[in-house]
C-alpha cells in the first residue's frame, strides 16, 4: 500500500491567490479540526460515489485510510495508524509552532496514543461523547467518539 501523497498546500494556494499564500506561509496554520475515517467502519468511497461521478474524479479506493473492505484486524489497524501518522506529519509542515489539532475519532482500539506519539505529538485533552444520530445504513447501534486535542511534543534540551 502506498502512503498519502504529499501536497504542498502553500504552493497550491500561491497558484490561486498569491497574496493569501504569502500571509499563510508567514503566519502558518494555527489549527486543524478533523474527523478522519474510522478503521473498518465505513466505505467512504462508496458512500460518496455520487461525487466521483458528478465531478469526474478518479476513485483511489486503495489509498483510503481505514476502509471497510480491509476490516478491523491487526493488519488493518497497523495500516490505519501508519496512514493517519503520515497525514499528521504532512500537516505539521504547514502548522505554526504552537498549533492545536483536534481529531474526532472512534478509538475503540486505543490507537490514538500511538498515533500521537509517532507523529511527534501528545494528547493534551480528550472529550468523549456518544454518537446517537448516524447517516449510514446501520443506524441502530450507537458508539462513542473521542475528540483528541493534540499538540507538538517538545524535545527536551
Amino acid at each position: 500500500m502506498s502512503g498519502p501523497r504529499e501536497i504542498d498546500l502553500f504552493a497550491m494556494l500561491k497558484h490561486t491567490n498569491s497574496q493569501l499564500a504569502a500571509v499563510a506561509q508567514k503566519q502558518r496554520i494555527k489549527g486543524i479540526f478533523t474527523s478522519p475515517p474510522y478503521v473498518g467502519l465505513i466505505n467512504y468511497h462508496e458512500q460518496h460515489a455520487y461525487a466521483y461521478d458528478l465531478f469526474g474524479f478518479k476513485r483511489l479506493d486503495e489509498l483510503e485510510i481505514g476502509p471497510l473492505f480491509r476490516g478491523k484486524g491487526r493488519e488493518a489497524r497497523e495500516s490505519y495508524i501508519h496512514g493517519v501518522v503520515e497525514v499528521l506529519k504532512n500537516c505539521k509542515r504547514f502548522l505554526a509552532d504552537d498549533y492545536d489539532v483536534f481529531v474526532v475519532a472512534n478509538d475503540k482500539f486505543n490507537m490514538y496514543p500511538t498515533i500521537a506519539e509517532t507523529a511527534g505529538m501528545h494528547i493534551v485533552n480528550q472529550h468523549k461523547r456518544p454518537v446517537l444520530n448516524r447517516t449510514e445504513k446501520n443506524r441502530s447501534s450507537t458508539y462513542p467518539e473521542t475528540i483528541f486535542h493534540l499538540k507538538e511534543t517538545r524535545k527536551k534540551s
